[in-house]
């Protein structure tokens, strides 16, 4: 399907889809948002382009880059870290928050399957940023030892590495999940499960621990068989829910999802076995994508402050270059925790 049509499908211009997909200005952060929304949704996310590092902002084109911080994307499985409009949000908000502190971004995506991350990093010190934001929703613990190559500050978003001396900014996914549970525990459900990521990513881990820890805090029991793992993408967790609900299992009152998308396909699988929404199960999602106002009902979600999220890495980040001289700088690691609010739309029935 060529551009025009697709652009067409959307209903709007073949330039606005041209805008959104190379990541320029132009159009609404609205429908920006809803265009990349659609384009996931309707398997054209390979469209999307993800700026290269040698790409400064446009408003920046011409001149000297001497105050220049370096947002990378690291991806692993490649499953997480993409062009969910969460994704694109958060880049925004970093290249806004860094424009006030009079530097630009440039964007790099690091690639364990394709390259060797040693190489990216020697790439990154010769080009010399003022510092590094590195999106490590994906990283496991052994990623890290290629940023010690590292000759500058970096901070690392969306994962805390609790037990290394680095610097992050993340979710508190425990204090989210501990909203859910606690707003279904007062909408009287006591039985109550959880749709888990299948692929291992810290903040699913921790999202898992606070639904545990949760159920215990409020008396409840956990049924493990209400415990699914469904992968993190709409159509397969549709798809992996409807073979679940073949089998005529049990099933709770309620469940907690690790993330929207999640929630979104289970609960079309769920709609196509005549269950009702939420007069026969409820749910809670997480994240507060904008997905979770289009489903059927509007999902009640956990919202995760975009732009604060962004801003946070940037300020924590200048900090770190403002003070490169104090010796604290180099023994003593920020772990900073995003909050989190329980946003509640129509997916969730009172017993």
């Amino acid at each position: 399907m060529t551009h025009k049509e697709i652009a067409r499908q959307l209903g709007i211009s073949p330039a606005s889809l041209s805008i959104i997909i190379n990541n320029k200005t132009g159009v609404s952060e609205k429908t920006r948002t809803r265009i990349l929304h659609e384009l996931n949704k309707l398997g054209y996310a390979h469209l999307i382009k993800t700026p290269k590092i040698d790409q400064a902002h446009e408003e920046g084109a011409g001149m000297l880059l001497n105050k220049t911080i370096c947002f990378v994307a690291y991806r692993r499985n490649s499953v997480v870290v993409g062009h969910h409009p969460f994704f694109m949000l958060l880049m925004e908000s970093i290249e806004n928050r860094a424009k006030k502190y009079g530097y630009l971004v440039q964007f790099m995506t690091m690639n364990r399957e394709d390259s060797d991350p040693a190489e990216q990093i020697k790439q990154l010190n010769r080009i010399k940023p003022d510092g590094v934001i590195v999106m490590s929703t994906e990283m496991q613990e052994d990623d890290l030892a290629y940023f010690d190559a590292l000759e500058i500050p970096v901070v690392f978003i969306d994962n805390d590495f609790f037990n290394h001396n680095v610097h992050c900014v993340s979710i508190h996914n425990q204090m989210g999940t501990f909203q859910a549970i606690e707003y279904l525990v007062k909408m009287g459900h006591t039985d109550i499960g959880i749709l888990h990521d299948s692929c291992n990513v810290s903040s699913w881990e921790e999202r898992e621990a606070g639904y545990r820890y949760a159920i215990h805090h409020f008396g409840l029991t956990i049924n493990e068989d209400h415990c699914f793992q469904v992968p993190h993408n709409e159509h397969s967790s549709y798809q992996v829910f409807r073979e679940y609900l073949k089998k005529d299992l049990s099933l709770p009152t309620a469940f907690v999802s690790d993330d929207d998308v999640m929630a979104s396909g289970v609960m079309r699988a769920f709609t196509e076995y005549g269950y009702r929404i939420p007069e026969d199960i409820s749910f809670v999602g997480f994240n507060d994508r904008p997905l979770a106002m289009e489903t059927e009902p509007p999902l009640t979600s956990i919202n995760v402050p975009k732009y604060s999220y962004g801003s946070e890495s940037v300020d924590t980040l200048v900090a770190l270059i403002n003070n490169l001289q104090d010796p604290l700088h180099h023994c003593r690691a920020v772990k900073r925790r995003i909050s989190t609010e329980l946003i509640v739309r129509d997916s969730v029935r009172k017993l």
